[in-house]
């Protein structure tokens, strides 16, 4: 208020001092100082625009403040030329200006105002402060804890039409605002939500009908219902949707159509020249996670090119999951799957043999001197009970792994017939057994079709892999469990092909003390047995001669490392070797290879097992055995290993895969 009046006070100094002004009069050729009656030259002294000739020299006497509007104008110390005009410094107040003062009368002039507190040039000049407000340092604030709402400074707390905040009405009259909240409505509203706000249910989006009720996104509220646009009329949870043309909601609400897709008439579909792969739409011809065929994935370092995997590389050929030279590699060579072994090499997609060896078929390097396969001559097999020496068919007695190949193979998932594995496998002449918590399952030995389950566990399972006959360990009374740490075997029971324990029995020549992680191998008409010493940390190792049931001590190895099974005794199983002389143990070490250890062994590294076959992941596989009949290693584990595909996921697998023994 006191801004107001100072600013009228000066407005009728200004009309006042205006009125006894004496302007006096302009000739065509002369203008007239106001202040000192001197004749200026007009502007015809060849200056450019905006400019005027005061003695001789081009002035602008638009801001010239010694020649301000004419040549000889001279403004005072206290004043500056704009326009031509004579005008006052303004150095007064925290915030000074110069703004151009209107009256009632619509007389103007400029004026100096402190713009940090004038109500009509707040902050800047022409910027007027409404209602109540007032202007401080600049800007136009409500006093006393009010808001400036619609131009006007109101209580938020008790004002029914801005209640905790502006234009939040308590319905107009009959309204109560009271601490910023609606505590009564007027105009037929009802109070809703948190925190409290007077709202009309007949029309609210957020209360529909009944407080709390929100329509759908697109959706109004007429007469408290909420209703669709005719462009999506029909509500599907929180929106609303065309069920003609919706992906998300397609014919029905809740059915989406998969990605990329379109939907026409209430039907889903895939664009043209695309196909349904995994719920998304792709082009089979380019896409490389389904080139050709959904699910086909093509290699690193590839790309699908009319439906077909193609290598980056010029000379590359896509073979499984990798791109590589057919024309080298030693794995692919020529053609995908075609291995020249481990004494050929492959030049320019053929391959070709070591010194000593010979080429049967189109891959295969054989020594015609030791092969079983190739013996003397390419492709003339020896029998099961002979040896090849010096390219001559003879029969022997010893037995030996040649290979243990990741090619070959075949797995099932034995999970439907039995539950968790346990340990232990054996073969039959027809059969695969595998030992579980529940059962020993029987496998179709040829192709693991056909499991059956017994009735019975076998906890001390192996077989003779000459003569396919399968026995188990037995005490005086019974067979062996895992539970028991330290049994005292006597005896084998014979099981027959379906793994069932038939009434004969073979006495020990001497008994066999087990304990703790025994190992028990399966081989040619006989069985090892390793038992652990944990006091001296040497393995004593038995041997079965099958099928008398002599028992002879072979001596001890240290103690290697090697995979468990899940009995509580640690048992694994594997195979028994045999040449002139000398045993030897033939087991799964690690994830990544199984090994060998010589029987006797005095050496007295733990490791003292040698590699014979490399694998990138064997999983958590404890028991494996061989087949002489039909070159085979078989095996089981728990879950997933590089044998087994990658969908479906297998729980529980039995399988095999090619190998090769001799005669030595």
């Amino acid at each position: 208020m006191t801004q107001r009046l100072l600013l009228a006070l000066q407005l009728s100094i200004f009309v006042a001092g205006a009125a006894a002004c004496t302007v006096r009069p302009t000739t065509p050729d002369a203008q007239f100082d106001i202040d000192a009656n001197v004749v200026h030259p007009d502007t015809g002294g060849g200056c450019g625009a905006g400019q005027m000739s005061c003695s001789g020299t081009c002035i602008s006497t638009d801001t010239d403040a010694r020649n301000c509007g004419s040549c000889g104008h001279a403004c005072t110390a206290s004043q500056t030329c704009t326009g031509g005009t004579c005008v006052a410094i303004c150095t007064e107040g925290t915030m000074p200006g110069l703004c151009t003062i209107t009256d009632a009368m619509g007389h103007s002039m400029p004026m100096c105002v402190d713009m940090a507190i004038d109500a009509f040039n707040c902050g800047m000049c022409g910027t007027h402060c409404t209602g109540d407000a007032e202007c401080v340092r600049g800007v136009c604030t409500c006093l006393g804890g009010q808001t400036s709402c619609g131009g006007h400074c109101v209580d938020t707390n008790t004002d029914p039409n801005n209640c905790g905040a502006c234009i939040a009405t308590c319905g107009g009259a009959g309204g109560v605002c009271a601490g910023g909240h609606c505590t009564a409505c007027g105009g037929g509203l009802s109070i809703c939500g948190t925190p409290p706000r007077c709202v009309d249910t007949h029309t609210s989006t957020l209360h529909c009908g009944t407080c709390g009720v929100a329509c759908p996104a697109r959706a109004t509220c007429n007469a408290g219902t909420c209703a669709c646009p005719a462009s999506a009329p029909t509500i599907c949870g929180d929106s609303c949707a065309d069920l003609m043309t919706d992906t998300a909601n397609c014919g029905v609400c809740g059915i989406g159509c998969p990605m990329g897709g379109v939907c026409t008439a209430g039907v889903c579909s895939c664009p043209a020249g695309t196909s349904l792969c995994g719920g998304a739409c792709v082009d089979l011809m380019a896409d490389e996670l389904n080139c050709g065929v959904c699910g086909t994935h093509c290699p690193t370092m590839s790309s699908c090119t009319s439906g077909s995997c193609a290598c980056d590389t010029a000379g590359f050929s896509v073979c499984g999951t990798t791109c590589l030279n057919t024309m080298t590699d030693n794995a692919n060579c020529g053609t995908c799957g075609t291995n020249c072994g481990p004494h050929g090499s492959c030049t320019a997609g053929a391959c070709g043999c070591a010194t000593g060896y010979t080429l049967c078929g189109t891959h295969e390097c054989d020594d015609l001197m030791t092969d079983r396969q190739h013996c003397g001559t390419c492709a003339h097999a020896c029998g099961v009970t002979e040896g090849c020496h010096a390219g001559s068919c003879v029969v022997s007695d010893t037995f030996r792994v040649v290979s243990l190949d990741a090619t070959g193979c075949t797995t099932v998932d034995q999970t439907q017939a039995a539950g968790d594995d346990r340990g232990g496998v054996a073969l039959s002449s027809s059969t695969f057994l595998v030992n579980t918590d529940t059962a020993v399952l029987a496998l179709n030995a040829t192709d693991l079709t056909g499991i059956t389950p017994t009735t019975a566990i076998h906890d001390g399972i192996f077989s003779d892999i000459a003569s396919e006959q399968v026995y188990v360990l037995m005490t005086a009374t019974a067979e062996i469990t895992g539970s028991t740490s330290t049994p005292v075997v006597t005896q084998l029971g014979v099981l027959d092909a379906t793994g069932a324990l038939t009434a004969t029995r073979i006495p020990l020549s001497a008994p066999i003390t087990l304990a703790s992680g025994t190992g028990i191998m399966s081989g040619d008409h006989e069985a090892l047995i390793g038992v652990n010493n944990t006091t001296t940390a040497r393995r004593q190792w038995y041997r079965i001669q099958l099928p008398s049931g002599t028992v002879t001590t072979l001596g001890t190895t240290p103690n290697p490392t090697h995979r468990s099974c899940e009995l509580t005794s640690s048992t694994f199983w594997g195979i028994a070797e045999r040449t002139t002389g000398l045993h030897a143990a033939v087991f799964v070490e690690s994830t990544t290879r199984i090994s060998r250890i010589v029987i006797p062994d005095v050496g007295t590294s733990t490791n003292a097992a040698t590699p014979i076959a490399m694998f990138t992941n064997l999983g958590d596989m404890c028991s494996i055995t061989f087949s002489e009949t039909r070159n085979r290693w078989y095996f089981h584990h728990e879950g997933t290993s590089q044998f087994t595909p990658a969908t479906p996921t297998f729980a529980e697998t039995a399988g095999f895969c090619s190998g090769s023994f001799e005669r030595p």
